[in-house]
């Protein structure tokens, strides 16, 4: 916890993935793949089947769960997919008040922060909206702008490019096992959130949530 705390207030530049960790939207994320696939008459998601995905880019979910389908229309997914999740938020905000006092509080002092995601702009952005966060779209990373998803460093080192930061000064956060492997192969320190990390090593700190993690800063 110390070096968190030390770390974070060094830093000069923060990054959050967003789908899971910034957004605590993972289960409705599953639930808008789980509507796309049954509107496309297609078998739904097996146990733990979207689990096992968690950290890949949404393009590289849906081929992955497609294929296992035996069908290639992505588009079609993806268009199905959006709809559903913007449908789903519309409902219920993602993002928890307490996790965006903790961004302003990060901006107030004076860091640099945006959000490395594997998911689409759009779906992002309604995100970042409906929680008062829209500005940090401006400077953030989606699927669009990377030629290859986590764990490629590529979207942390573009991130890391748009906020002006050296790598050293920055810290992820991340709730998945390939957005880690990005942070590090970037040269980035991370911090984990979720389940899907409780084991992982090497981390400057774990959190069960997002909201634990701004506790713990803003206490």
């Amino acid at each position: 916890m110390d070096l968190y705390l030390q770390q974070l207030r060094l830093a000069e530049g923060i990054l959050f993935d967003y789908n899971g960790t910034l957004s605590d939207d993972e289960r409705i994320l599953e639930e808008a793949y789980e509507t796309a696939l049954v509107d496309m008459g297609l078998e739904g998601l097996a146990p733990g089947e979207y689990d096992s995905l968690v950290g890949l880019s949404d393009p590289d979910i849906a081929e992955r769960i497609l294929l296992k389908r035996g069908s290639k229309d992505i588009d079609e997914m993806i268009r199905r997919l959006s709809s559903a999740y913007a449908s789903a938020i519309e409902h219920r905000p993602t993002i928890p008040s307490l996790t965006v006092q903790f961004v302003q509080r990060l901006r107030f002092e004076g860091k640099e922060v945006a959000v490395v995601t594997g998911t689409f702009r759009k779906l992002m952005q309604r995100g970042l909206d409906a929680a008062g966060l829209s500005e940090l779209g401006n400077r953030s990373v989606a699927i669009e702008d990377v030629h290859a998803g986590k764990p490629d460093p590529e979207g942390f080192l573009l991130g890391a490019r748009k906020i002006g930061v050296e790598l050293e000064k920055i810290v992820g956060f991340e709730d998945s096992r390939a957005g880690v492997e990005a942070l590090r192969a970037a040269g980035i320190k991370a911090v984990g959130i979720g389940p899907h990390l409780r084991n992982e090593d090497g981390l400057l700190a774990h959190f069960e949530t997002m909201d634990h993690a701004a506790q713990a800063y803003m206490h």
